[in-house]
């Protein structure tokens, strides 16, 4: 009698039981990781569009993020305002421009808030201007899809995953014609230039030397 090979349906449904586990363990964490490449992945590109912005417009209308005003999206430089306002929308593809904010989570309810045609969004809180020219903005990186959570990093900075929370907000400190990672208050408490504490970064979101 010729012996037929194949698998029965108990060791069937044990090979699946043991997939679907495997799955239930492993794709949380791969969403986790993907989630979190595509936030800094898209932060470091609006870090890099703001940089530009702020450098082009201080070389070619002589004022920078130094300037104290918020201002709206309605301001225009060819109309002599000096402004956030004016100066996000010379420089950058603004889609909209909301006084209000969105969400009900995060740093971007209830403040200024300008979202830009890619998707990403500039959030200005009140009270986030300090004397000595520093403005802490926030940026989130998928503007109103949420989760509308802030990112932390810890004092190990963003490559060590033990000490980060990486999620859609982040906050950048502009001054003059840079903008860095972080809150203006790190730069007071250092006693550093938003030039120094730039040079100290990699990339924008890296470890601090």
């Amino acid at each position: 009698m010729m012996k037929k090979n194949g698998f029965t349906l108990a060791e069937v449904l044990i090979t699946l039981a043991i997939i679907g586990v495997v799955a239930t363990l492993t794709l949380p964490s791969l969403m986790t990781n993907t989630a979190e490449q595509q936030s800094i992945t898209a932060f470091k590109k609006l870090m890099n569009t703001l940089n530009e912005a702020g450098q082009m417009n201080s070389a070619l209308e002589g004022f920078d993020y130094s300037i104290s005003s918020v201002g709206t999206l309605d301001d225009a430089i060819e109309d002599g305002t000096q402004s956030l306002g004016a100066l996000f929308n010379e420089r950058l593809q603004v889609s909209k421009e909301s006084s209000g904010g969105y969400g009900t989570t995060g740093q971007c309810q209830g403040d200024p808030t300008f979202v830009l045609r890619d998707g990403t969004a500039i959030c200005l809180g009140g009270g986030n201007y300090n004397a000595s020219g520093y403005w802490t903005i926030y940026v989130d990186t998928n503007a109103q899809k949420g989760p509308n959570l802030l990112s932390s990093c810890g004092e190990e900075g963003c490559t060590t995953k033990s000490s980060r929370l990486i999620k859609d907000q982040f906050p950048v400190t502009i001054s003059r014609g840079i903008a860095v990672p972080g809150h203006w208050t790190a730069y007071e408490t250092e006693g550093q230039t938003a030039a120094d504490y730039a040079a100290r970064y990699a990339m924008g979101i890296g470890k601090r030397n």
